[in-house]
């Protein structure tokens, strides 16, 4: 979590409330949050909670079988044995 300290603090346009109040970095709405969420490979899964992730997600552990439909604002979570993020990608 550490590592997070040195990446660049997001604009007031890039967060939005979430139910507590809290500003949370957010992704526009239809676009795959890639490139904003790519910091957190090598972190527990558990550190996304800190980003509010609007659009599709899909979380794929080891073996679990997944469909092939490609779907670009989709933003795919590549996890380990110990829920930790190995991959991010759109699709």
């Amino acid at each position: 979590m550490l590592a997070l300290a040195a990446c660049t603090e997001p604009t007031k346009e890039d967060q939005l409330d979430d139910a507590f109040g809290i500003k949370r970095p957010v992704a526009p709405q239809g676009d795959c949050p890639f490139e904003k969420v790519q910091p957190y490979v090598g972190q527990h899964v558990s550190a996304l909670e800190k980003v509010m992730l609007l659009g599709q997600v899909r979380v794929i552990r080891p073996n679990t079988m997944v469909t092939m439909d490609y779907l670009p604002t989709r933003l795919n979570i590549n996890l380990n044995k110990d829920d930790v993020i190995t991959r991010l990608n759109c699709g």
